[in-house]
């Protein structure tokens, strides 16, 4: 028997200069298990600075029973601070590119200061970064500055409960990111095995490589475990896909996009599932080859999936 939250609410608080949005849902009984309520906290961009108190103190006592979320708030473009800038760029370039994109901001420490989340987007890709205020100015808290992290504009999402040495993990787009001491990582394989149920909107095709990274990363062979969203894809744009394959057998449309995730269409049952995440740099090429779907990146094998078993076995774990 599979278990689904029962409803989902929105509601919209705040005063007429600016709100923000709780989205919970509900507590319910599945056999002798009694599921929380989970909250999620999302402030309308710049719009923070605005909210009611009693607001604020209705939206903790509704996640007093459940993990209360927060999230990255999304400012205009050149709202970040003039000091910060000459950190994130080291030519006129990258500056004139930052001044004209969006910022995102989030107090990750407790201290009551923000730090931003900054992406300078060219045509290469979107390189992140984030910085605080400093005694001596303003410093980069972000590791990975190693070009290119994402093919898009980024999303920040769930800033998650879990703190170390003070400074929260978060979430951007497909990618998570811990603090080491003095700086921002990319999680590790048993980092997104301690995602906790109620940090991910399960329902939310966004989370949906995360939520695998939770289940599978840095295993080689498993069985894949279903995560059924509801609706089919039905027609897709061509410039979305990277292939498209029919498996009239089991009534699937295995679908690479070119971000490179795959998903399983049913639109008979219309419903569709996740598979895998990107298996290497380029989308992959799928291929049905007896009882297997074979997907190949740059030419070689890189994953496979049994078409009625779904077991699943990857050339090489990811996450890791």
């Amino acid at each position: 028997m599979s278990t689904r939250w029962n409803e989902r609410i929105t509601l919209s608080l705040g005063a007429s200069t600016g709100s923000f949005d709780i989205r919970f849902r509900l507590p319910f009984q599945h056999g002798n298990r009694f599921v929380n309520p989970h909250v999620r906290l999302r402030p309308k961009p710049g719009m923070m600075e605005h909210v009611t108190g009693w607001a604020i103190l209705l939206a903790l006592s509704v996640g007093a029973a459940g993990p209360m979320l927060r999230f990255w708030e999304r400012l205009p473009a050149g709202r970040l601070p003039a000091e910060a800038l000459g950190v994130v760029c080291g030519d006129e370039q990258c500056r004139a590119r930052v001044v004209r994109a969006p910022v995102w901001r989030a107090d990750l420490n407790g201290d009551g200061k923000h730090e931003y989340l900054v992406a300078d987007c060219g045509q290469g890709g979107c390189r992140l970064d984030v910085v605080a205020a400093a005694a001596a100015g303003w410093k980069s808290i972000f590791e990975p500055r190693q070009g290119a992290l994402l093919a898009a504009t980024p999303a920040p999402g769930e800033i998650f409960p879990r703190a170390r040495n003070g400074y929260r993990d978060f979430r951007v787009s497909d990618l998570a990111f811990k603090w080491n001491g003095s700086a921002y990582l990319l999680y590790q394989a048993a980092d997104y095995h301690a995602i906790e149920k109620g940090w991910l909107d399960e329902l939310d095709p966004a989370s949906a490589v995360l939520l695998w990274l939770r289940d599978y990363a840095g295993k080689k062979e498993f069985d894949l475990v279903p995560r059924y969203l509801p609706g089919a894809f039905g027609t897709l744009p061509a410039a979305a896909l990277a292939g498209r394959v029919s498996d009239p057998k089991t009534g699937t449309e295995w679908i690479s996009f070119l971000k490179g995730n795959v998903w399983a269409d049913l639109p008979k049952q219309e419903r569709r599932f996740f598979v895998w995440p990107p298996l290497g740099p380029s989308p992959p090429q799928l291929k049905v080859v007896g009882e297997w779907l074979i997907a190949y990146s740059e030419g070689q094998e890189a994953a496979r999936i049994h078409r009625r078993t779904l077991h699943v076995r990857l050339i090489k774990p990811l996450g890791e």
